[in-house]
């Protein structure tokens, strides 16, 4: 083509080419990815001694003193609420919920034409 004087369509065919090349390239690495986290799970990130104490500050923990256990913050214990108080006394516990019947499924007679 370069030699018949057509070089912006031997270019414009390089690129397309080039872009083709690319995205499956990507598709193929997508694969890989795939299959590596199939095989081996998902990736965990492990975390330093001096990393999680960072992030134990961060979360508005304090440091502890060297030689003890660090103070973990946790959110506050729910209430108990009593389920006998909260229940419906129209409604026994022991009474199963209605249930609807099933109606029986009707069959369909096969023509004599079908049956073998």
């Amino acid at each position: 083509m370069l030699a018949e004087g057509r070089a912006d369509e031997a270019l414009d065919q390089m690129i397309s080419a080039m872009a083709g090349l690319e995205r499956t390239k990507e598709v193929l690495a997508w694969y890989v990815v795939r299959a590596n986290r199939f095989r081996f799970g998902r990736s965990t990130e492990k975390l330093s001694p001096e990393q999680l104490k960072q992030l134990l500050l961060a979360l508005g923990g304090e440091e502890a003193a060297p030689g003890t256990e660090p103070v973990i913050p946790a959110p506050p214990e729910p209430e108990q609420v009593d389920d006998a108080s909260s229940t419906d006394e129209s409604e026994s516990p022991t009474t199963p919920p209605e249930v609807p019947e099933k109606k029986p499924k009707k069959r369909k007679r096969v023509t004599d034409r079908l049956r073998r």
